[in-house]
């Protein structure tokens, strides 16, 4: 990626990160994993995905890859990672949901935002901060990941419900939680085929043994917008 892009991205990134200081999102207690194949329309089109989500979660729709490749109805936003990710096997007319309560180890913060997008790019951020007179650290294997999640309200695209559509996966990524100053992993990524930008937010988590430990995604719209009009 060329420097001036990069840099571009960055600085827009700085005032998104500024905007959030006035928008505090809740740490979620629990992440809720839906799963499509990328054969099953009607399970996208289907509103039984919704049900129940408990309070304060946090929401990944995932579409697994189907065997027909790009013939699947749902084959461009599949991604090999939701299949590695899914518990026990997926048929091709079947969604599932994951339910992961976390354990949110006390000491640590997690904050993901995202940049604007510029020139076919965005940059996304995760920080892991170490909170002040904290001793606890993780474990050797455990590690952090960042996801591209696209903000699908419900009546668009066919989905009668309000989706967060996982668009591209980074991790793992290192973690070195003896640090004081805690852990700051920055990427940029190009924008995914028909990706509508102004969607597009960030979500990320860390985990240790295919546990999840603690989540974070990055503010809403609504929340940025009304800070960056404040006076």
């Amino acid at each position: 990626m060329p420097i001036h892009r990069l840099m571009f991205s960055l600085v827009a990134l700085s005032c998104a990160v500024a905007a959030a200081r006035e928008c505090p999102v809740a740490m979620p207690n629990v992440v809720v994993e839906r799963f499509s194949s990328a054969d099953c329309d009607t399970c996208w089109q289907g509103a039984d995905h919704d049900r129940a989500l408990p309070r304060n979660a946090l929401v990944l729709d995932w579409i697994v890859p189907s065997e027909r490749g790009n013939d699947a109805p749902l084959a461009q936003a599949a991604l090999p990672e939701a299949g590695r990710r899914v518990e026990g096997n997926l048929s091709a007319k079947e969604s599932l949901r994951q339910i992961r309560h976390l354990s949110s180890p006390a000491g640590w913060r997690l904050k993901v935002q995202t940049g604007l997008a510029w020139n076919g790019y965005l940059a996304l951020s995760l920080d892991l901060e170490r909170l002040a007179g904290s001793a606890r650290t993780f474990g050797p294997h455990a590690s952090a990941w960042l996801a591209l999640v696209e903000r699908v309200p419900a009546g668009s695209d066919g989905t009668p419900v309000p989706r967060q559509l996982v668009r591209a996966v980074i991790g793992p990524l290192p973690l070195d939680s003896s640090r004081d100053s805690g852990v700051h992993h920055l990427r940029a990524l190009r924008l995914p085929p028909n990706s509508q930008a102004e969607r597009l937010a960030a979500a990320g988590w860390i985990e240790d043994a295919g546990q999840m430990l603690i989540a974070s995604q990055s503010v809403p719209d609504d929340c940025a917008t009304t800070s960056a009009q404040r006076p």
